[in-house]
């Protein structure tokens, strides 16, 4: 069974919390809409409530629920997986088990010998993360697996009929984990349940849960440490959440001991007044990074280049276009170098790697497939769409149906 999942960085609602309404449609997730979609195993009936359940057999091993049902909504806990719980209907139940959400894999282990950041109070901005050491490109800075996952609809709920749902599935939280789940910022000051609620609506990914229906789908997932990432516009880190639904943070440059650590919640392209407006609408702050504050001249500047950058992919996503084709390659990378725009190289790499290819260029094909590959896996997975034609790509050029296309 394999699910795909993609992070939508520019496309969440505008929502706002507010203590006297338990509305969604008002509420801020914490960070970019993530979308979860694949070929799901048929799932057994729901269960009768109140009963626990653990098959030795199946991937539900150590699952406890489900519990304190209000409804269909129902507690399933898991320590075994790093402390995990949901709060959800038993059929969306049974495809995160599936999915095993768990600690860093194999694949991970060696990168994270040690935590490579420390958090910290920072001016305006309450508490962030800083690099405690030089961080190269490339190199794994977080893998986390959710804490908690909430059924959407428990959220939007104005009865307070799941409050003490929400306040149960706190509880079932190994100690560690829900000390580190209680830490988290909030926008009020009620308790139980309700401090539940806060924290979710105000430090979590939204998620979605295909093969029960779209609105059924929708879930929060909270990341206690993933939520103190802070926004920039041209931040450092690549984010993504893969098909098991751990975070994962990539160095997208070289950073320096001492340097905030940010993730960008929005479209990096967009204009600078755009870009204000949607953190103002949803998070409550007016983005004052670097980028934000280049002096007006500078500002123009940079607008101009990211016109021209929609232009040049464009034309350079037309194949059968030769005619000045290297110059275009070349600008291209010129200006995502300029721009900053470290965590998005995948695109123009791949980009760049076919120009080459198709000019006859075999080094530069080879190098620039070769960091469209690397860059990919960061930003989308391994398993992303064309990977393994890239890396056909990067191993022999000469092979590769691009090659010298023009004849």
């Amino acid at each position: 069974m394999w699910l795909a999942l993609i992070l939508f960085v520019a496309s969440l609602a505008s929502v706002a919390l507010s203590s006297q309404s338990l509305d969604l449609a008002g509420t801020c997730p914490w960070s970019p809409q993530i979308q979860l979609w694949g070929r799901l195993a048929t799932t057994p009936s729901q269960a009768a409530c109140g009963k626990n359940e653990s098959k030795n057999d199946s991937p539900t091993t150590s699952w406890d629920g489900p519990r304190a049902c209000v409804g269909s909504y129902c507690v399933h806990s898991n320590a075994a997986l790093g402390g995990i719980v949901l709060l959800t209907t038993e059929k969306n139940a049974r495809r995160v088990m599936e999915v095993q959400p768990s600690k860093p894999g194999a694949s991970d282990s060696g990168s994270l010998q040690e935590t490579p950041f420390v958090e910290r109070a920072l001016p305006g901005k309450g508490l962030g993360l800083a690099a405690k050491r030089h961080i190269r490109r490339g190199e794994l800075v977080m893998v986390e697996a959710p804490a908690m996952l909430v059924q959407k609809r428990v959220l939007e709920d104005r009865s307070g009929r799941y409050i003490e749902s929400l306040d149960l599935a706190a509880r079932s939280l190994p100690a560690a984990r829900r000390k580190a789940f209680m830490r988290q910022g909030r926008a009020g000051d009620g308790e139980g349940g309700y401090q539940i609620l806060d924290i979710l609506l105000t430090n979590s990914f939204r998620l979605s849960l295909a093969g029960e229906g779209e609105a059924a789908g929708f879930h929060y997932g909270n990341y206690p440490n993933a939520s103190r990432i802070n926004h920039d516009c041209r931040p450092n880190l690549i984010s993504r959440t893969d098909k098991s639904l751990v975070f994962r943070a990539y160095a997208a440059r070289a950073i320096t001991p001492g340097e905030e650590l940010t993730i960008s919640y929005i479209d990096q392209l967009a204009p600078v007044a755009e870009r204000q407006a949607h953190t103002r609408a949803v998070w409550g702050f007016v983005c004052s990074c670097e980028h934000c504050r280049l002096p007006a001249a500078e500002a123009s500047s940079s607008a101009s280049r990211i016109k021209r950058l929609a232009r040049l992919e464009e034309e350079l996503g037309k194949f059968e276009k030769l005619d000045g084709r290297l110059d275009m390659a070349e600008e291209l990378l010129r200006i995502y170098e300029v721009e900053r725009l470290d965590s998005k190289l995948g695109g123009p790499y791949r980009l760049a790697a076919l120009s080459y290819c198709m000019l006859g260029r075999e080094d530069l094909a080879r190098r620039y497939a070769s960091l469209a590959a690397e860059a990919l896996a960061m930003e989308q997975g391994e398993d992303t769409k064309d990977m393994e034609a890239i890396r056909a790509l990067a191993q022999n050029p000469k092979g590769h149906p691009c090659w010298q296309i023009g004849g």
